[in-house]
């Protein structure tokens, strides 16, 4: 029996239900070409590919991007803030991204990037989390450390080692978090089993 729902099925279907909101009224395949940056494990990408024609999905993680490309969907490796350079001359339609201008060190950089590889009637989506997410992140954060305790030991688990995906430790232990760029701050010996990561 658990406790803890599964992350990935959550998230997935928050997003999901966050396109049906931005979307409902917009016919598929209305947008000739559209970039997608931030595209993190792909979820996103096959949503929004049916409202575009040619998708390019992009993430700085080439490990979260090692997705074969679809039939509409090309997936490359591009930082936000260096939009122009890799996409020298080229135009969108629509620029998108989910939870990610939050992590970036130079957000204005990025906006600015996007605005120039924008066409002249291209519109940019962004979505970001508000204090309402960091209140409930912060007040769940116990529970949920609680939630997984429980978890692992009904499953007989609680003293075992844990393995996590590989990539996400690799990653973690190149980088620190969840933006390649910007290092992690040093925190005090009980923040990691007391303190969620915002």
């Amino acid at each position: 029996m658990r406790i803890k729902a599964d992350w990935t099925t959550y998230l997935h279907d928050l997003r999901r239900h966050e396109m049906e909101v931005v979307f409902r009224h917009c016919p598929k395949k209305i947008f000739p070409k559209v970039l997608e940056l931030g595209a993190g494990d792909g979820f996103v990408s096959t949503i929004l590919a049916e409202y575009a024609h040619e998708l390019i999905s992009t993430d700085m993680n080439a490990e979260r991007l090692n997705m074969a490309d679809r039939e509409n969907i090309t997936f490359k490796i591009c930082d936000a803030e260096n939009v122009v350079d890799v996409f020298k001359g080229q135009r969108f339609d629509m620029i998108f991204s989910s939870s990610l201008l939050e992590h970036l060190p130079d957000c204005d950089r990025a906006l600015a990037q996007m605005h120039q590889a924008l066409t002249d009637e291209g519109i940019s989506i962004h979505y970001l989390p508000n204090r309402y997410w960091k209140l409930t992140t912060i007040l769940l954060h116990i529970p949920n450390k609680l939630a997984v305790l429980i978890d692992k030991a009904t499953a007989g688990r609680l003293f075992k080692r844990r393995k996590g995906h590989k990539w996400f430790k690799a990653y973690k232990e190149r980088f620190g978090g969840n933006n390649m760029k910007v290092g992690r701050r040093k925190q005090f010996f009980l923040a990691k089993p007391l303190l969620p990561r915002i």
